[in-house]
């Protein structure tokens, strides 16, 4: 699993720099837009594969033998697609600052995780959470000196200070909290209390496939007419009304009343994918583009742990460890503000420091910032 990670992870950060370095101006947007509901598609098209699997004879291995068979068929394309020249990083590998970063992020995603399970007065729980803030206060002023120095670096610090950039970062973070949290107890809620098999499962996360592709392409077209603080909002309002429906959502009602629309509606959040991940890209020189998308994206990934781990400590504690599908039921309803809390912060983000971004297109900014 930990060579899938990196590997998903070299692939994101190195595709962001060439759709960055590569593309210009409507084209640039749209390969972004389409970057992201190829997601989406991926998403559904593997739930209900792996929902299909799962209910054969060992039938969960066969996902793995379709992920390699998948991952050689897109280095085939990538040979033949990819350009051969384009922006390099001329510098050696940040080797401390690279063991400094994860090593702080294993053990914080570690601890957080682990938490759930035994609680925080096991004495290593502590110890581990503090650790790993110390070494990921320790990894930025590496960063920070080495980068003074004139030092390879895996992280600019010099970026932070655009207020702006920062700004998005956060709201990242909390958008994407709501999103793959909400996913996932989702997931939980189809199984673990309406009793759901893995396909029944699978299908009812059709529509959010659906609804990914048609917002990621829709936001591609778009946003060249409408201003990115607008489209935030609307993915911020879609999250905030998904959280609140399934923090109230009744198992006796049909999935097409209330399951739905959760599904449907969290899926506003992949605008601001969109337009996050247009603003990094035009915000830096080439060179930077593939650290930036990385860095942005690498800010989801925490989302999805650190969320995962927080909301999943509420539900227990919440539902008392008890797995009667009524007690689980309330943890997951708690679980479920704590996304809307998340929702909530990315609102303040949006209003008190994107507001006024104005429309995302790639010329008019690169000129703005040639002006400046």
């Amino acid at each position: 699993m930990a060579l899938l990670g990196i590997g998903a992870a070299m692939m994101t950060s190195s595709g962001m720099g060439i759709i960055g370095g590569t593309l210009e101006g409507k084209l640039k947007n749209r390969a972004i837009a389409i970057v992201g509901g190829g997601q989406g598609i991926g998403f559904g098209l593997g739930l209900v594969c792996a929902g299909f699997l799962c209910d054969l004879h060992r039938g969960w291995r066969w996902i793995f033998v379709v992920q390699a068979c998948l991952g050689a068929i897109f280095v085939l394309l990538g040979w033949a697609s990819v350009p051969a020249e384009g922006e390099r990083y001329n510098r050696a590998l940040d080797l401390p600052g690279a063991s400094l970063c994860v090593v702080s992020l294993l053990l914080l995603t570690f601890s957080l995780s682990h938490s759930q399970n035994v609680g925080w007065k096991v004495p290593y729980i502590p110890a581990l959470f503090a650790l790993s803030l110390v070494l990921l206060a320790a990894f930025i002023y590496w960063e920070h000196i080495a980068e003074k120095r004139g030092d390879s670096v895996l992280l600019k610090i010099g970026m932070f200070k655009n207020k702006q950039l920062c700004a998005f970062f956060v709201l990242m973070f909390a958008m994407w909290w709501n999103f793959n949290v909400l996913q996932y107890l989702s997931t939980v809620y189809f199984q673990n209390v309406q009793g759901l098999s893995p396909v029944k499962t699978a299908i009812r996360f059709i529509p959010e496939a659906i609804a990914d592709f048609v917002v990621n392409v829709s936001t591609g077209w778009i946003i060249e007419h409408i201003p990115g603080q607008w489209l935030n909002m609307f993915g911020i309002l879609t999250s905030m009304t998904a959280s609140v429906l399934f923090a109230i959502i009744n198992p006796a009602v049909s999935f097409w009343r209330n399951a739905f629309w959760v599904t449907v509606l969290m899926t506003g959040a992949d605008t601001i994918y969109t337009v996050g991940s247009l603003y990094v890209l035009t915000s830096m020189d080439a060179q930077s583009q593939a650290l930036a998308g990385g860095l942005f994206l690498t800010f989801t990934r925490l989302a999805t742990s650190i969320g995962l781990a927080v909301s999943s400590a509420v539900a227990t504690a919440v539902s008392r460890h008890q797995v009667l599908p009524s007690s689980l039921l309330r943890g997951y309803h708690a679980a479920g503000w704590v996304c809307f809390a998340a929702s909530c912060v990315g609102l303040a983000v949006n209003v008190g420091a994107l507001w006024g971004i104005g429309l995302l297109v790639a010329e008019e900014r690169e000129e703005l910032s040639e002006k400046a």
